[in-house]
């Protein structure tokens, strides 16, 4: 979900403690996920869609803050330290909220598409967690003592650094064949692609 060019930017942020990151280039908006199949079959019609469009519309609504980098360009550790907490309460919110949509918008409408949500659920509640620790870790930074706020500050970014392997969010849903389908035809998913 968080783009991994934005997760290594932020990592690197951290672990040199913000030394001239900032927010001016423009973040990226996700990463491909490649060539759809265009086949469906008659389960894929236009309930799988309308299903993989909300999905996919409350991702939107959430990217911008998965995508922005936080203004650590400070030489103030106290700075430093605020910006990052504030970011990781931004990126943490927008798991749990986007977790909360994905829940409202129910089962999709295929064989074990429940659990098919419970496992995405659960990725994305793993991902807060991480995110969570972080912000903990950034918390406890000793801004009078320099040494030890490099110390934490490297072990803030490299928690952060953890989230570069997290896969698309909807990667556990596109195992079924219908709603990989119904995700490559549905409007919101399209412009999520840049299609």
């Amino acid at each position: 979900m968080i783009p991994r060019l934005v997760i290594g930017a932020v990592a690197a942020c951290g672990l040199a403690l913000a030394a001239g990151c900032g927010s001016d280039e423009p973040a990226a908006s996700g990463e491909p996920a490649g060539q759809q199949t265009k086949t469906g079959s008659a389960e894929a019609g236009s309930e799988s869609t309308a299903w993989a469009d909300q999905v996919c519309t409350a991702i939107q609504a959430q990217a911008s803050k998965m995508t922005t980098l936080p203004p650590l360009e400070s030489d103030q550790p106290q700075d430093v330290r605020q910006a990052m907490l504030t970011y990781l309460d931004t990126l943490s919110g927008a798991f749990d909220d986007l977790s909360t949509r994905i829940e409202a918008a129910g089962p999709p409408p295929v064989t074990d598409g429940g659990a098919l949500v419970e496992q995405t659920i659960g990725t994305l509640e793993e991902t807060k967690q991480t995110l969570d620790t972080a912000r903990a870790k950034a918390d406890g930074a000793t801004i009078s003592d320099p040494a030890a706020f490099q110390s934490t500050m490297t072990e803030v970014g490299a928690k952060i650094q953890e989230l570069q392997g997290m896969d698309d969010p909807t990667k556990n849903l596109k195992q079924n064949p219908v709603l990989k389908t119904a995700f490559a035809e549905a409007p919101a998913c399209k412009r999520l692609e840049g299609e």
